[in-house]
């Protein structure tokens, strides 16, 4: 469920190694969806780098720090302390914790070799269980998101191994085949709901420092 390295954040494609973070400036534009309709925005990414004894790294620390400085209106994590000290750091507080982002699946590497959004997409085809993963994990997203206004961000800290799956139905939900491989420490996505609906969906990736790679 955690053995990516940790690397900055973007829009552009994943990366390997210890970089510099960035936020991008999408990471504080709000949508508009296909009505004119203002969209509430979730950014739901994996905590940020982890050692051999489940603490943060310091590189872990100061990647997640670097993404600090959107205004969030709900800062929700896992209940595990990796999820909560990222939500912290990204977020300058953390609000509550969610039980319901951190569902038994049986433990990490479950589903075998997951190194790609192909392979969860695959997953989501032949497995009834995975999908009903799925639509736990994106009811529980919608549940936060009715928490706050129709112009708010929420910043939510989950897991890798939990979070492909609801991310990759989205995108098949809303017509748009997200590629690449499972995400890294700090990766994800950001999703728009308009009037409480999932709208929109991009990936969160990892940027190399001297460029996407």
């Amino acid at each position: 469920m955690d053995a990516r390295p940790v690397a900055s954040l973007g829009p552009a494609g994943a990366s390997s190694g210890r970089h510099q973070a960035s936020r991008g400036d999408a990471a504080t534009t709000l949508a508009f969806g296909p009505d004119g309709y203002r969209l509430s925005v979730l950014e739901v990414r994996r905590h940020t780098e982890r050692g051999p004894t489940g603490a943060i790294t310091d590189a872990g620390i100061a990647a997640a720090r670097a993404l600090a400085g959107v205004r969030y209106a709900l800062v929700v994590s896992s209940p595990l302390e990796r999820a909560k000290r990222t939500a912290k750091l990204i977020g300058g507080r953390l609000d509550a914790t969610e039980p319901g982002l951190l569902p038994d699946i049986g433990g990490a590497g479950i589903y075998g070799d997951m190194g790609a959004l192909a392979d969860w997409r695959r997953l989501l085809r032949e497995d009834a269980e995975a999908r009903a993963l799925a639509d736990e994990q994106l009811a529980t997203w919608s549940r936060l998101v009715a928490r706050v206004g129709p112009k708010d961000c929420v910043l939510v800290i989950s897991h890798g191994g939990i979070i492909e799956l609801p991310i990759v139905a989205l995108g098949q939900r809303l017509g748009t085949v997200l590629a690449g491989p499972s995400f890294g420490f700090l990766e994800g996505a950001r999703i728009g709901y308009a009037k409480g609906v999932p709208a929109s969906v991009d990936l969160l990736r990892a940027v190399h420092e001297h460029g996407p790679k």
